[in-house]
């Protein structure tokens, strides 16, 4: 049996023999600009098929990882679809055509892979007599094992516009047995699981524009796919691709978190956590749009299906590490990017696993209720949730229960368009934006300071590339004459050492006075020069580059300073997340800095003077008096519980079936502080029996409750204090509980005390009685 290794090195080495260029995978993070994600093997290709930029080589081979979330709902509930999957590639850029690529892939499938001949099928496109001929002729297949399909199944787009063509299908046979509703007519093309789709040979020969209209290429180019998942479980001769060794290591590790056995929610699990593992590795991180939301979609869900089995714990990262321990011998960067992978997996994990549950329970009681969703339902869940709409829609396709979609996307546009003109860049604090536009400033000075921040901006993203890791990328921004805000990709908070490290590059490259260079470029020189550009946004085909040395180069049109030393001085003011795995900075220059650092130094030097001690002895001055501070602190509670137990230890029993039971009722506030704990096992050694105290604080509302039982009428009578203190926390209106001779509990309704130590007597009568 052929491993899934085996087959890529052998599909690898079958091309290169036949004079392709063995390429590597691209990013999913793909630099055409009309789609998210790298959806197919041709797309890094796409410049040369459409003959803008000159091939560097005339054929290529390659095995590229590709998203897809078009069908996600099916992933898990067939044997075929995923959201990552491997897509084994040869292509030709105005080299071979239909003939060499159809004998190409035979030669593969038949003499490589040694498939029995018999088991193959071959569609065409219905006008393509050339490929069936051509398929007959080479290949010796029989007429009645090459069909003709419709444009649906046999002509190929890349996307709404681009390169595409007719295309022929080979189609393994699963035989007879295989399921299917209809098995008079069943052949390739049909939705069953007998006749499986295994290669797509696309002859591409136009380019589709935005109306439709189709255009011969410059050249007739070659582009195939074969899905490495479907090809493995061929060899592997299994009728799932969840059972070939792709995933069997992930469902294996899966299934030592749980006992469950829902093979949908297995496999939907071991698919998604294969998708967001090659995700971060390529520097995509979970947020509220683009492939950044995609991929929180993915991982969330993956969470809820862990729900389905039972699994509470954290679990994603354990099973991250074994994708990365499977694939990273081939996709090296997953074991160069391990910890950003497993540190982004665990905070989303522990993020969603926060409101899941509440989450969940609000939408059970949503459609119990209502028996449907509306918009603000759908909103609420996910912005107070973290539900993303298509999670909220497949739970309620399990429930039979619609969603108002368009009440949903309605609110969500609002909260962008309030996002949007909150977010605009402005001149002043004092000046507000009119219209989401930006007003122009009034003075000198303050373009002056715009440009500072904006220049700093730039330095201040590639130091913190340079210290954190290339996984940063710009998220948001905003620009002002007083400061500026960063937002950027990365899974943790960073460390004072590495906030003190960034800010120190920056200013090691303000003093430096390094030229700012502004020139127009194309947009694909610039990239390849090693610019910087937002994948959000849409450039022109002629861009602006601003370079500081070598130091920083992006695509940006706003104002710069000449020469980096004109920013001055740059201070980092605050550091923190704004939601899963993006950070944001907040920082000054120039002036404001300068005021900045003063008011600080005015600090110190008031405390200096103050305390008749130089600069350098303040923080251990600060420290000596916070030490004799606590133990004052210490000393006074001390005291406080002495006087309390002075007080209290002259209390009076009250008699229940003859036993002694002590209650006291305290009143604190804001001025005393009392160790609890400490208090009642004092009061306990010197009265014993059943203890009770209340301790009423009528500053914050709320009262504590505490029982300390003898472990002796504990064995004798069966009493248990937890459970005491568990029903008076609930007259308390809180709750609590404990072991049976100590326990503890509150609540916030200090008007029921009386009625609590009723309930207590009443309990511990019961217990006495028996």
């Amino acid at each position: 049996m052929l491993s899934s290794a085996e087959i890529r090195k052998r599909f690898l080495k079958f091309f290169a023999d036949n004079d392709h260029s063995v390429q590597k995978s691209a990013s999913l993070v793909p630099e055409d600009r009309t789609v998210l994600l790298t959806i197919a093997g041709m797309l890094p290709f796409k410049p040369y098929f459409l003959g803008q930029k000159p091939a560097p080589f005339k054929r290529a081979t390659t095995v590229q990882k590709c998203i897809r979330t078009n069908d996600i709902d099916n992933v898990g509930r067939t044997p075929r679809h995923h959201t990552f999957f491997e897509m084994l590639g040869n292509f030709s850029f105005g080299d071979y055509f239909k003939k060499d690529a159809i004998i190409f892939a035979w030669k593969f499938l038949t003499e490589e892979m040694k498939i029995p001949k018999d088991k193959l099928h071959i569609s065409v496109y219905k006008e393509d007599d050339e490929a069936a001929e051509l398929w007959a002729e080479h290949a010796a297949i029989p007429k009645n094992r090459i069909y003709r399909l419709d444009k649906n199944n046999n002509f190929w787009e890349s996307g709404p516009t681009g390169p595409c063509g007719p295309c022929s299908e080979i189609y393994y046979d699963n035989g007879p047995d295989a399921e299917c509703e209809d098995p008079g007519d069943c052949a390739p093309g049909c939705d069953c699981n007998r006749y499986v789709e295994i290669w797509n040979l696309v002859f591409m020969q136009y380019n589709k524009d935005e109306n439709g209209k189709l255009t011969p290429l410059p050249k007739k180019n070659i582009d195939t796919g074969m899905g490495l998942e479907r090809i493995t479980s061929v060899m592997q001769n299994v009728k799932s691709n969840f059972e070939t060794d792709l995933f069997t290591p992930i469902l294996n590790k899966i299934k030592t978190y749980t006992k469950e056995s829902n093979k949908v929610s297995l496999y939907v699990i071991a698919d998604h956590i294969r998708a967001s593992t090659f995700m971060i590795g390529d520097g995509i991180f979970p947020g509220n749009d683009g492939r950044g939301y995609i991929l929180k979609k993915i991982l969330r869900r993956a969470i809820r299906h862990g729900r389905i089995l039972n699994i509470k714990t954290n679990f994603l990262a354990g099973l991250a590490e074994t994708v990365i321990s499977e694939y990273g011998s081939f996709y090296t960067e997953l074991q160069t990017n391990k910890q950003l992978i497993l540190d982004i997996i665990e905070t989303e994990e522990s993020n969603f696993s926060k409101t899941l549950d509440f989450g969940l329970n609000l939408l059970g009681q949503i459609i119990a209720d209502k028996k449907k969703i509306n918009g603000e339902d759908a909103f609420k869940l996910f912005d107070t949730y973290g539900f993303p709409l298509e999670l909220t829609q497949e739970i309620a396709r399990e429930k039979n229960v619609t969603v108002d979609v368009e009440g949903f996307n309605k609110l969500m546009e609002e909260q962008k368009e309030r996002a949007r003109s909150s977010a605009v860049f402005y001149s002043s604090e004092e000046d507000k934006p009119i219209g989401g536009e930006a007003i122009i400033a009034k003075t000198e000075q303050d373009r002056i300071e715009m440009a500072r921040h904006h220049s700093a901006t730039h330095l201040l993203q590639a130091a913190l590339r340079d210290v954190l890791g290339t996984h940063v990328t710009q998220s948001g921004s905003l620009v002002s004459p007083e400061r500026l805000r960063f937002d950027f990709t990365h899974p943790k908070a960073l460390t004072p050492e590495q906030i003190s490290e960034v800010e120190k590059l920056v200013n090691y490259k303000i003093m430096h006075n390094l030229p700012v260079d502004i020139c127009e470029k194309s947009y694909d020189e610039a990239l390849a020069e090693g610019a910087m550009a937002l994948f959000t946004e849409k450039y022109e085909k002629k861009v602006r580059v601003v370079s500081m040395g070598d130091f920083s180069k992006e695509l940006c049109g706003g104002t710069h300073v000449q020469r980096t030393g004109d920013i001055g001085l740059f201070k980092i003011i605050s550091e923190g997340a704004i939601s899963s795995g993006v950070r944001r900075i907040e920082a000054i220059t120039g002036s404001y800095a300068l005021s900045y650092v003063n008011q600080k130094m005015q600090v110190v030097d008031t405390l200096s003077q103050d305390y008749k001690i130089n600069h350098q002895e303040i923080v251990q001055k600060v420290k000596t008096l916070a030490e004799e501070n606590n133990q004052l602190l210490k000393k006074s509670l001390e005291l406080q519980n002495q006087i309390i137990i002075n007080k209290l230890e002259n209390l009076k029993p009250e008699k229940i079936k003859n036993q002694d039971i002590y209650i006291a009722e305290l009143e604190t506030g804001a001025d005393i502080n009392i160790d609890a704990k400490k208090l009642m096992e004092s009061l306990h050694q010197k009265l014993g029996h059943i203890l009770c105290l209340f301790i009423k604080n009528k500053d914050e509302q709320k009262v504590s409750v505490f029982i300390k039982i003898d472990p002796a009428l504990v064995n004798t009578y069966k009493l248990h204090a937890g459970n005491m203190i568990k029903e008076l926390s609930q007259i308390l209106e809180g709750n609590g509980g404990g072991k049976p001779d100590f326990a503890q509990g509150g609540g916030k309704n200090l008007e029921k005390i009386p009625q609590a130590i009723t309930k207590l007597k009443d309990l511990i009568l019961e217990k006495l009685s028996v």
